[in-house]
Protein backbone atom coordinates (compact mmCIF):
# COMPACT_ATOMS: atom_id res chain seq x y z
CA UNK A 1 0.00 0.00 0.00
CA UNK A 2 0.53 4.01 -0.38
CA UNK A 3 2.50 5.43 2.90
CA UNK A 4 1.56 8.44 4.10
CA UNK A 5 1.93 11.34 2.25
CA UNK A 6 2.68 9.05 -0.52
CA UNK A 7 1.94 10.63 -4.35
CA UNK A 8 1.62 8.70 -7.26
CA UNK A 9 3.47 11.21 -10.51
CA UNK A 10 1.92 9.65 -13.52
CA UNK A 11 -0.71 6.95 -15.04
CA UNK A 12 2.45 5.24 -15.32
CA UNK A 13 2.85 4.94 -11.44
CA UNK A 14 -0.56 4.58 -10.66
CA UNK A 15 -0.54 1.41 -13.31
CA UNK A 16 2.30 -0.15 -11.51
CA UNK A 17 0.50 0.50 -7.81
CA UNK A 18 -2.68 -0.76 -9.09
CA UNK A 19 -0.48 -4.21 -10.85
CA UNK A 20 0.71 -4.95 -7.62
CA UNK A 21 -2.57 -4.08 -5.38
CA UNK A 22 -5.47 -5.41 -7.61
CA UNK A 23 -4.49 -6.63 -10.90
CA UNK A 24 -2.36 -9.62 -8.87
CA UNK A 25 -5.28 -10.47 -7.08
CA UNK A 26 -7.08 -11.28 -10.34
CA UNK A 27 -4.43 -13.37 -11.30
CA UNK A 28 -4.27 -15.49 -8.90
CA UNK A 29 -7.96 -16.26 -8.29
CA UNK A 30 -7.37 -17.53 -11.79
CA UNK A 31 -4.70 -19.19 -10.84
CA UNK A 32 -6.30 -20.76 -8.33
CA UNK A 33 -10.04 -21.76 -10.53
CA UNK A 34 -7.43 -22.81 -13.65
CA UNK A 35 -4.77 -24.71 -12.09
CA UNK A 36 -0.86 -24.12 -12.10
CA UNK A 37 -0.27 -25.47 -15.05
CA UNK A 38 -2.79 -23.63 -17.33
CA UNK A 39 -0.37 -21.53 -18.94
CA UNK A 40 -0.48 -17.78 -19.46
CA UNK A 41 -2.92 -15.60 -17.72
CA UNK A 42 -5.24 -13.79 -19.70
CA UNK A 43 -4.52 -10.51 -20.52
CA UNK A 44 -7.81 -9.07 -18.90
CA UNK A 45 -6.76 -10.12 -15.67
CA UNK A 46 -4.16 -6.91 -15.64
CA UNK A 47 -6.72 -4.81 -17.35
CA UNK A 48 -9.27 -5.83 -14.72
CA UNK A 49 -7.18 -4.89 -12.10
CA UNK A 50 -6.59 -1.60 -13.61
CA UNK A 51 -10.52 -0.67 -13.75
CA UNK A 52 -11.36 -2.15 -10.45
CA UNK A 53 -8.66 -0.83 -8.63
CA UNK A 54 -9.06 2.58 -10.08
CA UNK A 55 -12.65 2.74 -9.43
CA UNK A 56 -12.22 1.60 -5.69
CA UNK A 57 -9.62 4.41 -5.16
CA UNK A 58 -12.11 6.80 -6.56
CA UNK A 59 -14.10 5.43 -4.28
CA UNK A 60 -12.19 5.62 -1.27
CA UNK A 61 -10.73 9.10 -2.24
CA UNK A 62 -12.07 11.32 0.68
CA UNK A 63 -9.62 8.34 3.56
CA UNK A 64 -7.01 8.18 1.36
CA UNK A 65 -6.82 12.04 1.31
CA UNK A 66 -7.34 12.05 5.18
CA UNK A 67 -4.28 9.56 5.32
CA UNK A 68 -2.20 11.42 3.90
CA UNK A 69 -2.13 9.73 0.58
CA UNK A 70 -2.94 11.48 -2.85
CA UNK A 71 -4.18 8.14 -5.50
CA UNK A 72 -4.60 10.49 -8.40
CA UNK A 73 -1.39 10.73 -10.23
CA UNK A 74 -0.12 14.33 -10.41
CA UNK A 75 0.30 14.51 -14.06
CA UNK A 76 -3.39 13.98 -14.03
CA UNK A 77 -4.47 16.53 -11.52
CA UNK A 78 -1.94 19.14 -13.24
CA UNK A 79 -3.86 19.11 -16.46
CA UNK A 80 -7.19 20.27 -14.88
CA UNK A 81 -5.07 23.07 -12.76
CA UNK A 82 -5.98 21.38 -9.67
CA UNK A 83 -4.39 22.97 -6.40
CA UNK A 84 -2.60 19.98 -4.52
CA UNK A 85 -2.40 21.74 -1.43
CA UNK A 86 -6.11 22.71 -1.49
CA UNK A 87 -6.83 19.15 -2.23
CA UNK A 88 -5.08 17.92 0.69
CA UNK A 89 -6.62 20.25 2.75
CA UNK A 90 -10.01 18.34 1.80
CA UNK A 91 -11.17 21.35 -0.89
CA UNK A 92 -12.91 20.57 -3.82
CA UNK A 93 -12.50 22.91 -6.62
CA UNK A 94 -14.19 22.91 -9.95
CA UNK A 95 -10.75 21.63 -11.41
CA UNK A 96 -10.79 19.07 -9.01
CA UNK A 97 -14.42 17.70 -10.07
CA UNK A 98 -13.61 18.08 -13.84
CA UNK A 99 -10.61 15.90 -12.99
CA UNK A 100 -12.14 13.59 -11.22
CA UNK A 101 -15.16 12.97 -14.14
CA UNK A 102 -12.19 12.80 -16.78
CA UNK A 103 -10.92 10.11 -14.55
CA UNK A 104 -14.22 8.36 -14.69
CA UNK A 105 -14.76 8.43 -18.35
CA UNK A 106 -11.18 6.95 -18.71
CA UNK A 107 -12.39 4.13 -16.14
CA UNK A 108 -15.51 3.22 -18.14
CA UNK A 109 -13.55 3.49 -21.62
CA UNK A 110 -11.38 0.63 -19.79
CA UNK A 111 -13.98 -1.33 -18.68
CA UNK A 112 -16.06 -1.44 -22.14
CA UNK A 113 -12.81 -2.71 -23.95
CA UNK A 114 -12.71 -5.54 -21.18
CA UNK A 115 -16.71 -6.14 -21.84
CA UNK A 116 -15.58 -6.74 -25.32
CA UNK A 117 -12.92 -9.32 -24.52
CA UNK A 118 -15.40 -11.33 -22.46
CA UNK A 119 -17.42 -13.11 -25.14
CA UNK A 120 -14.89 -15.80 -25.47
CA UNK A 121 -13.37 -15.70 -22.07
CA UNK A 122 -13.73 -18.94 -20.21
CA UNK A 123 -16.04 -19.44 -17.06
CA UNK A 124 -13.12 -19.82 -14.50
CA UNK A 125 -12.07 -16.05 -15.93
CA UNK A 126 -15.61 -14.90 -16.07
CA UNK A 127 -16.13 -15.87 -12.36
CA UNK A 128 -12.80 -14.07 -11.70
CA UNK A 129 -13.92 -11.25 -12.81
CA UNK A 130 -17.30 -10.95 -11.20
CA UNK A 131 -15.55 -8.01 -9.11
CA UNK A 132 -16.19 -6.08 -12.20
CA UNK A 133 -20.06 -5.91 -11.85
CA UNK A 134 -18.49 -3.25 -9.28
CA UNK A 135 -17.01 -0.68 -11.15
CA UNK A 136 -20.37 1.19 -12.19
CA UNK A 137 -22.04 1.10 -9.05
CA UNK A 138 -18.61 2.75 -7.46
CA UNK A 139 -17.97 5.28 -9.85
CA UNK A 140 -21.50 6.38 -9.62
CA UNK A 141 -21.84 6.20 -6.14
CA UNK A 142 -18.41 8.57 -6.04
CA UNK A 143 -19.75 10.74 -8.91
CA UNK A 144 -23.02 11.86 -7.16
CA UNK A 145 -20.92 12.81 -4.23
CA UNK A 146 -19.80 16.04 -5.70
CA UNK A 147 -17.75 18.32 -3.56
CA UNK A 148 -18.26 16.49 -1.18
CA UNK A 149 -15.82 13.94 -2.77
CA UNK A 150 -12.99 15.37 -0.47
CA UNK A 151 -14.92 14.31 3.07
CA UNK A 152 -17.10 11.38 2.56
CA UNK A 153 -16.89 7.79 0.67
CA UNK A 154 -18.53 6.78 -2.35
CA UNK A 155 -19.13 3.68 -1.31
CA UNK A 156 -21.97 0.97 -2.07
CA UNK A 157 -24.23 -0.88 0.58
CA UNK A 158 -23.38 -4.57 1.14
CA UNK A 159 -26.41 -5.87 0.36
CA UNK A 160 -26.42 -4.05 -3.25
CA UNK A 161 -22.84 -4.98 -3.74
CA UNK A 162 -24.41 -8.78 -2.80
CA UNK A 163 -27.02 -8.48 -5.15
CA UNK A 164 -25.01 -7.17 -8.48
CA UNK A 165 -22.33 -9.80 -7.76
CA UNK A 166 -25.04 -12.14 -7.71
CA UNK A 167 -26.73 -10.90 -10.62
CA UNK A 168 -23.58 -10.15 -12.55
CA UNK A 169 -23.19 -13.94 -12.21
CA UNK A 170 -26.75 -15.21 -13.23
CA UNK A 171 -27.08 -13.09 -16.22
CA UNK A 172 -23.50 -14.65 -17.28
CA UNK A 173 -20.95 -12.58 -16.84
CA UNK A 174 -19.36 -15.14 -14.03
Amino acid sequence: GLVRGAVIEDDQGLSAYLAKRESGLFALAWRVLEGAGKGEEPRVLQEAGQVYGRARLLSELAGRLAEGQLVLPLEHLGRFGVDVAALRRGEASAALLSALEAFREDVRLRFRRIAEDLAGASSNTRCVLLPLALVEPYLSAQEKLGPACVRAAGDVGPLNRIWRLWWAHWSGIG
